[in-house]
């Protein structure tokens, strides 16, 4: 079976959760390292097509869920794809010049407040 971030983290988030940025900031450099990757494939560095990655992985996480509802994939093939989305997420930020941890953080701060 496997765990969940619900079955793992027992603290409550608050307002006082630690600055987001700084316990975010290990993503920057996996970021470098995942363009650097879609480099080695040949993945041409152009904004749009780097961006336009996340997209297809995105739907590829919509495929595998439609799959697992069918009982054609596994929950591990959900979660392989949920995992291609970040990473091609990371490289998108990279490709754009921008730091994830600070994205995430900017957009933590304006989300955890709805």
């Amino acid at each position: 079976m496997t765990t969940t971030i619900r079955d793992t983290v027992t603290a409550e988030v608050t307002d006082d959760v630690p600055d987001t940025a700084t316990t975010l900031r290990a993503l920057d450099p996996l970021s470098v390292a995942a363009g650097k990757h879609l480099d080695h494939l040949r993945v041409a560095r152009v904004d749009w097509i780097r961006v336009t990655k996340v997209a297809e992985e995105a739907g590829e996480v919509v495929g595998a869920l439609i799959k697992l509802q069918e009982g054609r994939a596994e929950f591990e093939d959900v979660r392989s794809e949920l995992g291609d989305v970040f990473l091609a997420a990371l490289a998108a930020a990279d490709q754009l010049g921008l730091r994830p941890s600070d994205v995430v953080a900017d957009r933590w701060k304006v989300v955890s407040t709805r």
